[in-house]
């Protein structure tokens, strides 16, 4: 009795031990979310991101599963806005569901065949996490010369130049990263440089959260303050501030380059007809969890060439190769895909007359007697077609009513014309000095007590069929 109490104590502090480490192992865990690629799958979340950076709207991408989350429930609302029918919208998710695969594949993508309203629920669903539109500077002190060269998070990027005309060969100024030394990265830029030094301008960080500038001693202002001095020597610049440089290309981050995202896709978007390979090799380093974050950084070679003086933030977009204009209201001008072949129609069954049933066990019963019938008559065959000629697909052909049939299908294979067995042979005598002696082996005189034997065979077999045919029937069997 105490060792079965003792036993009963175990039992349940380790099972109180396993639940407490149930309930405390999750918060030991590192933390990973998965994205949902259900609306804002991966592929499409790509392609609009894509579109994005060839139109010069924003430079390199990396998206957290956490967005990815926030993305697709935005896009999910978006899109049961659009389309408040179940089945319209049911409709809608299997389209984007076949465009994942399609665009993941590496396929030609006709945009003119998909719903606006359906793609622009995704492609909201994408500015509005990503780029959200944060405002802009509105105490601005400005000389002529100023534009504005990106965002990164809070802060917006501007640069302004009291050299105007013939010091610059574009304008706004183009920052072509070079590369990085120590805390400085290098940047070819579009202002004419002479022997003389010249300082080309200023760079001013707008904080969007206090709405202040921001000073190279890291105060804020109400008013534009500078923060770093662009220095040119031989048409480069060096720039040390982090901030700067990841806004200007030097250090990866998602970057965004015109204020107002969603003003400048509000009335239309340039989607890519096909993805480029590079962004299709991050997403399905994505997919695989190789990467934690879904990259979208196509190479210059797979994006299409700007005009030179293109300014994203005031210039209308114009036609690019391998992109195709979607604007909200787009009516698809065909399915995206087929149309499903409608099933056959169903066949009226004719009325019942109960000789679906009746036939087959007649016929059934008729062709077990007459294999019985010849089976009980010493011959040298046996007839078979009886059982073979059953109707199949009809009572006997359904299990156990089908052995009968079965087995002289079976039979039925090996059937032929009875041979009497004749073998020649010797007495091999050679062996011990003396010479073979042939014999001639007929068992032709035996073939009436043969055929009584193969009848008593089977009607053994028959036998022995039955008994094992109610065991199987039997419910204890």
């Amino acid at each position: 009795m105490e060792k079965i109490f003792n036993k009963n104590i175990l039992l349940k502090v380790t099972t109180l031990l396993l639940c407490f480490y149930l309930a405390i192992i999750p918060f030991f865990q590192p933390k990973k979310v998965q994205a949902s690629l259900l609306i804002a799958s991966a592929s499409v979340v790509a392609g609009v991101v894509t579109a994005m950076v060839a139109a010069g709207y924003v430079h390199y991408t990396s998206l957290t599963p956490e967005q990815m989350n926030e993305m697709n429930e935005k896009a999910t609302a978006n899109l049961k806005e659009a389309y408040p029918n179940a089945t319209d919208y049911d409709n809608q998710v299997n389209i984007i569901y076949n465009l994942e695969k399609d665009l993941l594949a590496g396929k030609d993508i006709d945009w003119s065949k998909y719903s606006g309203k359906a793609l622009y629920a995704v492609l909201k669903g994408v500015v509005d996490v990503v780029w959200p539109y944060q405002g802009e500077p509105q105490n601005t002190d400005y000389p002529l010369s100023h534009c504005y060269l990106g965002s990164s998070g809070k802060y917006q990027l501007w640069f302004y130049s009291s050299y105007w005309g013939s010091d610059w060969e574009k304008w706004p100024p183009k920052f072509m990263y070079l590369s990085k030394v120590e805390t400085q990265c290098e940047y070819s830029i579009s202002f004419k440089w002479s022997s003389s030094y010249y300082d080309a301008g200023t760079f001013a960080l707008y904080d969007l959260s206090v709405s202040k500038w921001l000073t190279v001693s890291g105060n804020l202002y109400d008013s534009m303050q500078k923060y770093e001095v662009c220095r040119v020597h031989e048409q480069k610049c060096n720039v040390t501030s982090d901030v700067i440089n990841r806004i200007l290309g030097g250090i990866p981050s998602n970057v965004q380059k015109v204020p107002n995202l969603t003003a400048k896709t509000a009335t239309k978007v340039k989607l890519p007809t096909r993805l480029p390979q590079t962004v299709i090799n991050n997403i399905t380093n994505y997919i695989d969890g190789s990467s934690e974050n879904l990259i979208v950084n196509p190479t210059a070679d797979e994006l299409p060439q700007l005009p030179d003086n293109y300014d994203p933030t005031t210039d209308e977009l114009p036609d690019l190769p391998g992109y195709a204009d979607v604007t909200p209201d787009q009516e698809p001008t065909d399915d995206p895909t087929p149309t499903p072949t409608p099933p056959d129609p169903t066949p009226t069954p004719p009325e019942y007359d109960g000789s679906g049933w009746v036939n087959p066990i007649g016929n059934f019963l008729a062709g077990l007697l007459e294999f019985l019938k010849t089976a009980f008559v010493p011959t040298q065959s046996l007839d078979f077609s009886p059982l073979q000629n059953m109707e199949s697909g009809t009572f006997g052909a359904k299990f156990p009513f089908s052995l009968p049939s079965d087995f002289g299908k079976i039979l039925g294979v090996i059937q032929a014309d009875p041979i009497t067995p004749k073998f020649d042979a010797s007495i091999p005598l050679s062996k011990v000095g003396y010479q073979d002696i042939p014999m001639e082996i007929d068992l032709e005189p035996y073939s009436n007590i043969a055929g009584v034997c193969k009848s008593g065979f089977v009607i053994l077999f028959c036998i022995g069929l039955f008994f094992l045919t109610r065991r199987f029937m039997s419910p204890g069997g």
